[in-house]
């Protein structure tokens, strides 16, 4: 149980400690985590077309 209340403690303090950021670094943390968001969704050059179809089978396709 201890666990689970450290757990909510700790995201309790990192959501303190943006909401004390600035707009401009909002923004700025927003934009890179959107780059990142968008380059884990690319595909990965020299996949193997059946490592691609299982995951779309399994996950769906996904629209970017």
């Amino acid at each position: 149980m201890s666990d689970l209340r450290t757990m909510f403690e700790r995201q309790a303090e990192w959501q303190r400690s943006r909401a004390k950021l600035s707009w401009t670094e909002k923004l700025r943390l927003a934009a890179k985590l959107r780059d990142v968001a968008l380059s884990m969704r690319r595909p990965v050059q020299g996949r193997p077309p059946a490592a691609v179809a299982e995951s779309r089978a399994k996950y769906g396709e996904q629209k970017g």
